[in-house]
């Protein structure tokens, strides 16, 4: 027996814009709008917000709220196209954007866009153009579309509250923990601010969380395009990440993520072939004078308590770094001490 008909459900529907190039595709990674991915996200900021709330009971809270081999998902959602959905297929689309960065290796020195950085695996390098050519398309920053989520009002709050996480830090597709793919919000309600902030008050968790290790850094200045605050945000990314210890060292780039892969450099086989999701997510916002960039730190603790330790240094010193570089936004947005 059906019983849907009877159950009060709760639906938000939103016009969103990608702020930044989208490398959202299908089976063939050709760009290409697909609900699923949103979905796939939505639940991922659910775990990141009420993971620690349900804690050993997470898996089956989590097959309530969006289904499993088992039943089916209480949370429905719809895209639409509201126009054309514009596709860029070209070989290297950032070539002329982002701006470059030097970099020594094996004796000589080299420029490199920065948005190639944040993309890396996206494109191949081509000897006989000399330059990194992109393997597939991406949707175009400036497509609006709507997006219209319906669950039962017992489970509201917190399917809302993780499609705010989405829109507000995160992003959809490919390389969206490095800011592709972020979404801005162009009409509808989503006013979730204070849920947020309650999610943001757990201790260490053993996976990406929320928490009070959290911190969330912003440019000190709006720029012109999103290209130039997501540079801004991935230079900032990259020197504090590489600054952590000297060149061709990885031990505590790797705690910060793996696996780490470098042609022609000594990789230890555990970080090399390990693997640790990283703890930082790049995102941009569309404000009134422009765009912003962001970075929001979600650290994990789940090693042995020597590695721990260590993480402990890396997380310190990461925020030292981005302390340095960036706005610390953390009690405005989130909460909770610096």
């Amino acid at each position: 027996m059906n019983i849907s008909r009877f159950v009060e459900n709760e639906k938000r529907e939103l016009e969103l814009e990608f702020i930044t190039p989208a490398f959202l595709g299908n089976a063939n990674q050709d760009a290409e709008l697909r609900p699923a991915p949103f979905k796939g996200m939505l639940r991922y900021w659910w775990r990141i917000l009420y993971g620690a709330k349900y804690g050993d009971n997470i898996a089956s809270q989590e097959s309530k709220l969006f289904g499993s081999t088992e039943g089916a998902s209480a949370v429905r959602l719809c895209v639409y196209q509201t126009e054309a959905i514009r596709i860029n297929n070209e070989d290297s689309p950032f070539r002329k954007k982002g701006g470059n960065y030097q970099v020594s290796h094996a004796g000589g020195t080299f420029s490199l866009n920065i948005l190639d950085y944040l993309a890396y695996g996206k494109y191949e390098y081509q000897r006989e153009v000399k330059r990194n050519v992109y393997k597939n398309s991406h949707i175009e920053p400036g497509v609006k579309f709507k997006l219209r989520v319906e669950c039962s009002k017992d489970y509201a709050s917190e399917v809302f509250t993780s499609l705010y996480a989405l829109v507000e830090f995160g992003g959809i597709g490919s390389r969206c923990r490095n800011g592709f793919g972020s979404l801005g919000l162009v009409s509808g309600k989503l006013d979730y601010a204070a849920e947020l902030k309650k999610c943001a008050q757990t201790g260490k968790q053993k996976y990406s969380a929320l928490s009070k290790e959290s911190r969330l850094y912003q440019t000190a200045k709006s720029y012109p395009s999103w290209d130039k605050a997501l540079a801004e945000v991935g230079l900032v990314y990259k020197d504090v990440r590489i600054g952590l210890e000297g060149s061709h060292l990885f031990n505590r780039r790797g705690l910060v993520s793996r696996p780490i892969v470098a042609r022609g450099e000594y990789i230890p086989v555990e970080i090399r072939s390990g693997r640790r999701p990283k703890f930082v997510f790049l995102h941009v916002n569309k404000v009134s004078d422009g765009y912003v960039g962001r970075i929001l730190t979600l650290p994990i603790y789940d090693g042995e308590e020597e590695e721990t330790e260590a993480y402990n240094g890396v997380v310190n010193d990461f925020h030292a770094g981005l302390d340095r570089k960036l706005q610390n936004i953390t009690d405005t947005v989130l909460g909770g001490k610096k």
